[in-house]
């Protein structure tokens, strides 16, 4: 092979992962990674892998031959290998969405899915069916350093980004996953059991009401905070996104959180940005898009106390 075919096969390689990637809303570097761990560091579309109860695994992700044929993976050649397994119609975009892999999902969900067959199983082993020794959660958080170093070599990402932006991500993550702020979380969680007065009036003595209403309510409540939280998501620019997904990366690394992405923001960051926004920080508000604020609007014009939102969307 020529240094130019190589040079093509690259591209149409990285292109392949990054088309993949944004058909199903993840991250490409989480996706090449896990391909560059499933073939031994190779990136080779007819990688060969153990036999196991589904034949002989193959291919990007080690698809077994039900799975391959059900999905659409055709190891005939190598160009029919790399064209059936990537882009946005190919088997693992197929495979990874019929399993349960949502929009947002981290590295964990997506090889929970291609090691398991579905999203959550942290502690999974498969090394008794022939799979590489360690639990889902092991092998992501131990195992694939060097494959994700491969990952960004391969998609052009392994050029070291600007120092204010890389301590403006530290400094996001560290607010986020501080055990100090999660002590106090659940601190203020715990808190409607207790007799309270947050900013806005509310009485010290709490109020009974029949737990199927407040259940009921509650699950309004939720389902109206999720939506609109969706929305302020679907608004964010590039670099929000990038913000927001490393700093939920980060969260599962290191604390195993389990929620997707969209269940993640909502309940742990879009709070935060509820809060600043009704404290009326110009400087906050300004760098909001417009439609990003319509949504901050449409939720915190019936709440007249910063104070109060966290208990607002408590139901308290």
């Amino acid at each position: 092979m020529s240094f130019s075919d190589k040079l093509g096969k690259k591209s149409a390689l990285s292109n392949g992962i990054l088309e993949a990637a944004a058909e199903l809303g993840v991250d490409p570097v989480d996706l090449a990674t896990i391909i560059s761990y499933e073939t031994a560091g190779t990136f080779n579309a007819r990688k060969k892998g153990p036999t196991t109860q589904w034949g002989q695994h193959r291919g990007y992700i080690q698809f077994g031959e039900p799975q391959a044929e059900r999905h659409g993976a055709d190891f005939t050649s190598e160009e029919t290998a790399m064209s059936s397994q990537l882009g946005s119609g190919g088997a693992i975009v197929n495979y990874l969405r019929s399993n349960g892999l949502k929009e947002g999902m981290g590295i964990l969900d997506m090889y929970s899915i291609i090691n398991t067959g579905s999203p959550g199983n942290y502690d999974y082993k498969d090394d008794e069916s022939g799979g590489a020794s360690g639990t889902v959660y092991q092998k992501v958080t131990e195992q694939m350093d060097g494959h994700r170093k491969k990952a960004l070599a391969l998609l052009g990402q392994d050029k070291p980004e600007p120092s204010s932006l890389q301590a403006a991500i530290n400094s996001a993550v560290q607010d986020v996953v501080s055990d100090s702020q999660n002590s106090d979380a659940s601190a203020e969680m715990t808190a409607q059991s207790e007799p309270s007065t947050p900013s806005g009036g509310v009485s010290d003595t709490p109020k009974k009401i029949d737990s199927k209403i407040n259940d009921k309510v509650q699950e309004i409540q939720n389902r109206k905070i999720l939506q609109a939280s969706d929305e302020f998501v679907s608004a964010m620019t590039p670099q929000q996104k990038m913000l927001e997904k490393t700093m939920y990366q980060k969260a599962q690394l290191e604390q195993g959180e389990a929620r997707t992405f969209n269940n993640w923001f909502s309940e742990t960051r879009f709070p935060s940005y509820s809060t600043e926004y009704i404290k009326g920080d110009m400087q906050f508000t300004n760098n909001l898009s417009a439609p990003q604020q319509g949504v901050m609007n449409s939720v915190t014009s019936q709440i007249p106390e910063a104070d109060s939102f966290a208990h607002h969307l408590m139901g308290i």
